[in-house]
């Protein structure tokens, strides 16, 4: 997910609320259309259904068990911190209060309690995404113990824009073919959403040139197709990269916009979509916690 939503930065802007006595347990046993309807709560949008939620979880190895489910005493929902694992390394795939409950200092108390639950699960590295505007969110990772790693940008173009250029789609091996360009020198290090066992796991389509790669697959949140994986020869130029997009275009069709998503800032693939007229639309910190 972009972005991690907690208390809002001008909380002055909401009618007050008496503060609330959270409940705080596991979401184990909570039902996945419960989990994604909490989810929805948080970010104010109806953007996930169970199925797309499930999804996502299982693509990303989410842990419910030590995830957390924050209420209050008489069942009304205050916030969720969704938690994933690989070994003895974790994400935080969504965190967020409900937008009741907000600028009482709830998110401070509820990352505190899935911080632990960290500690429980044997992790030793955390990391997460925070959109770079959400101050509030931020400082509650700081206080938290995390530290900023890296800037991660979001670009976006429209495929339309492009002249046809060579690049086929890959229909068969495609896990193979995923490993051969997820090598050393042909892409930046990726973050958790976009590490091999996520990317072996999507349901995607892959398209592929001489000297370039590009896995895609239509946004489930947004009207966007997204790139997850762009994997470029060393000799790449940028009509290399402008194949691959024109082709994602002739399958998905030329009036949705392609989004690289959560690129680091700086790497080749950024220049070349850069150069070839995408922008950015947003900006994000990668954070980590050694535990």
């Amino acid at each position: 997910m972009l972005g991690v939503p907690c208390d809002p930065v001008h909380p002055e802007s909401r009618p007050p609320m008496p503060r609330a006595t959270m409940i705080v347990t596991s979401t184990l046993r909570e039902s996945m259309s419960s989990i994604a309807e909490a989810i929805c709560q948080v970010w104010e949008a109806d953007v996930d259904t169970p199925a797309v939620y499930a999804e996502h979880c299982r693509a990303q190895n989410a842990d419910l068990e030590h995830s957390v489910l924050a209420t209050t005493p008489d069942g009304r929902l205050v916030g969720i911190g969704m938690l994933c694992r690989r070994g003895e390394r974790g994400f935080v795939l969504d965190f967020g209060i409900t937008p009741p409950y907000r600028g009482q200092g709830l998110g401070h108390q509820l990352f505190a309690a899935l911080v632990e639950r960290m500690r429980a699960a044997g992790l030793r590295e955390v990391s997460l995404m925070v959109n770079a505007e959400n101050v509030a969110a931020i400082r509650i990772y700081l206080q938290a113990g995390f530290q900023q790693m890296r800037e991660m940008v979001t670009l976006r173009g429209k495929v339309a824009a492009y002249a046809p250029a060579s690049a086929s789609e890959v229909r068969q091996d495609l896990a193979a073919t995923i490993l051969a360009w997820y090598g050393s020198g042909k892409a930046a290090r990726p973050y958790w959403e976009r590490e091999l066992p996520a990317l072996l796991a999507m349901r995607t389509r892959a398209f592929e040139n001489r000297r370039g790669f590009m896995l895609v697959r239509r946004s489930p949140f947004f009207r966007q197709v997204d790139i997850v994986h762009l994997g470029l020869d060393p000799a790449a130029v940028i009509e290399d990269v402008n194949g691959l997009v024109y082709a994602a275009s002739a399958v998905f069709g030329d009036d949705l916009p392609l989004a690289l998503v959560d690129e680091p800032e700086g790497s080749r693939a950024c220049q070349q979509l850069l150069d070839l007229g995408f922008r950015e639309v947003e900006r994000n910190h990668e954070m980590r916690l050694t535990l």
